[in-house]
């Protein structure tokens, strides 16, 4: 319910002179309406979608959210920043793996989704307006979440998420500075709900969703201790949808049949709409308040590995992703940091309380960088690639160990060497009559003494695939 549920309860709870900021975002839009029936209701209803490890979901339109706010906020302050975006990474959804685990009441097999974004923008101000070197100052905003939902049906769920901002700067004599916020939510939610197994034009059903909320806010500067400060609350919320026409959608990833759902009243003013596909995938969202748009969200880009057959739509899992909808996810994000910073160094010049960072702003930036593109340079390797679509071809059921695979693999430099690959590619030619090129190879045959390595290698190669 967590993860595929798409984008934004951006809420966040300031002291002292921090003003609280709370936009809510209900998964809900429309791009290209066509007001006519695709298909009738006995031909297309909303399904729920049957996830594998290594599904992802990747949507626009949260940066320029966090833009917008920026500059809305730092108008409401008299100032008029210009705003530019450096780097971002789309909000990506990914199913991570299938484990144990234990909800309340609940023990058994999870799905655990994870939720990320990142944004790294540039602030300046007109010449001489602020304290800072240049009048200028770098923000970088980074959002995590992972949640934990049963893959049998269970109203527990659990999600953590967290927002780092970090606004870097220099001041005008010389001295550098990084200030850190960080924001930390973790809840278990109880989900008592009317759904139905599938939607049809003219449901209309509401959810109650209870949830047990420790929140943390912390702040430091440059490097130093954080200072941090907890709280626990209970929220409770009803909400209410509603199924209203069939259309045809039509964007960069082609012409698709998708029906309408509503939350909230329109009559109200304030309510979203999404366009949800027959596999039940969030293709496109919009939310307004006072009957002004507020949030757009498109899907650009994803992957799901399961089939699309008629039984994808039937699947057991009805409690898991719940449509990938309406179960907002919640992303956390704060403007009025920024402005703060701004005030303050428009006014007093920054006392440090230590200066053993970074040796210089680039460099900061720089690190930042090199660390983000390590990482993403681990996450795909060549031989994941091939064995995630061999085993998709071959093996489905396979994908749900395909990390656990991997990372034995790696902690052992198995697949690394020729050698390890020429023998990875008899094993299967073995028992799938094919290798991971698609080639029918010959089998190695043990005519020479292999390395210690290489033994070792086959030898859990072999464990794996008798399983």
């Amino acid at each position: 319910m967590a993860v595929l549920n798409l984008l934004l309860f951006l809420e966040n709870r300031r002291g002292g002179n921090m003003k609280k900021l709370t936009i809510s975002i209900s998964l809900l839009l429309i791009l290209l309406l066509i007001p006519t029936n695709v298909s009738s209701d006995e031909d297309f209803n909303v399904g729920v979608p049957d996830y594998l490890v290594e599904d992802f979901f990747e949507y626009s339109g949260y940066t320029n959210i966090i833009v917008n706010d920026f500059k809305n906020t730092l108008n409401n302050e008299g100032d008029d920043a210009e705003i530019s975006i450096i780097e971002n990474n789309d909000l990506t959804i990914k199913i991570a793996s299938i484990e144990e685990c234990e909800l309340m009441d609940f023990s058994g097999l999870c799905q655990r989704g994870k939720t990320s974004h990142f944004v790294n923008l540039s602030l300046s101000w007109e010449f001489n307006t602020t304290n800072y070197l240049d009048d200028q100052m770098y923000v970088i905003i980074t959002t995590n979440e992972e949640s934990l939902v049963p893959e049998t049906e269970s109203p527990w769920s659990w999600t953590k998420r967290s927002v780092v901002i970090t606004s870097i700067f220099k001041t005008k004599n010389g001295d550098e500075h990084n200030v850190e916020r960080r924001i930390l939510n973790e809840f278990t939610t109880h989900t008592t709900s009317t759904r139905p197994a599938t939607i049809s034009v003219g449901d209309k059903w509401f959810l109650i969703e209870e949830k047990e909320l420790i929140e943390e806010t912390a702040f430091r500067e440059n490097n130093g201790l954080w200072e941090k400060t907890k709280s626990n609350s209970t929220i409770t919320s009803q909400r209410i949808f509603s199924a209203d026409s069939y259309n045809l959608l039509n964007n960069n990833l082609g012409i698709v049949p998708v029906i309408s759902v509503i939350e909230g009243d329109m009559n109200s003013g304030n309510y979203s709409i999404a366009q949800l596909d027959e596999l039940g995938f969030v293709r496109k969202v919009e939310s307004f308040e006072n009957n002004e748009n507020t949030f757009t969200s498109e899907l650009q880009d994803y992957r799901y590995l399961r089939t699309p057959d008629p039984s994808a739509k039937q699947s057991a899992h009805t409690g898991a992703i719940c449509f990938g909808i309406f179960m907002i996810t919640g992303i956390l994000f704060v403007s009025t940091v920024f402005v703060n910073e701004y005030r303050k160094q428009k006014i007093n010049q920054v006392k440090l309380k230590n200066n053993d960072g970074f040796e210089g702003l680039e460099n900061k930036l720089k690190q930042l960088k090199e660390k983000r593109a390590n990482k993403k340079s681990k996450e795909e390797s060549d031989l994941k690639i091939k064995l995630r679509a061999f085993y998709l071809k071959h093996n489905p059921a396979k994908l749900e160990y395909l990390n656990e695979i991997i990372k034995e693999m790696e902690e052992n430099s198995f697949g690394e060497s020729e050698d390890h690959i020429k023998i990875l590619n008899s094993q299967l030619t073995s028992k799938y009559g094919v290798d991971l090129d698609g080639n029918k190879t010959e089998q190695i045959k043990d005519l020479i003494e292999l390395p210690d390595s290489s033994k070792r290698f086959k030898e859990f190669m072999e464990s794996i695939m008798d399983d």
